[in-house]
């Protein structure tokens, strides 16, 4: 049973206004520009600042989408160095965002599950997945060694996922399973 009024056209509304903010991170019209004291930092201190915006864009009501519009920024680039051209940089990554997105929901989203019942709990949900991969990603920094699974970029990727999902998923209006 499908929890949501209309599933097909549920997930379209969804993807359509996911790929809409994938699309201007790409273009970088709200996206912060990175102060140049960011591109020195090492990886563990990137991602402990990383964590700390995950937290405060938490509040009470709501989550801040500027916060999280910056987080997706700085973990799509988590693990690069100063690149000559930062546009194309960030279109690369996005590339590989939109290619892992599309690799995983062909699992997850498979036999008629619309994206969509992963979050039972609605934005709630899909912030503590920001969360739990924000801590694996100091967790990975802080540690220095090779993952035997998602390294820092796959896990960079991640975190600007969810947070494209997050802020889709607030803009398209959605509403927790009752």
């Amino acid at each position: 049973m499908y929890l949501f009024e209309d599933k097909q056209l549920d997930d379209k509304r969804f993807w359509e206004g996911f790929d809409q903010i994938t699309e201007r991170l790409v273009l970088g019209s709200r996206v912060p520009a990175l102060a140049p004291e960011w591109w020195k930092l090492e990886l563990a201190e990137r991602a402990e600042r990383l964590l700390m915006q995950v937290r405060e864009c938490h509040q009470p009501d709501r989550f801040d989408e500027a916060i999280l519009e910056s987080i997706a920024f700085e973990a799509l680039l988590i693990c690069e160095t100063l690149p000559t051209d930062l546009q194309k940089t960030v279109a690369q990554r996005v590339m590989e965002l939109r290619a892992l997105v599309k690799q995983k929901g062909s699992d997850y989203n498979a036999g008629g599950i619309s994206i969509l019942e992963y979050w039972i709990l609605g934005s709630a949900s899909i912030f503590h997945e920001i969360h739990k991969r924000a801590l694996r990603l100091l967790s990975l920094a802080r540690s220095k060694r090779v993952p035997s699974f998602e390294d820092m970029p796959e896990s960079g990727l991640d975190i600007s996922a969810f947070c494209l999902f997050l802020l889709a998923y607030q803009q398209g209006g959605f509403r927790p399973i009752p």
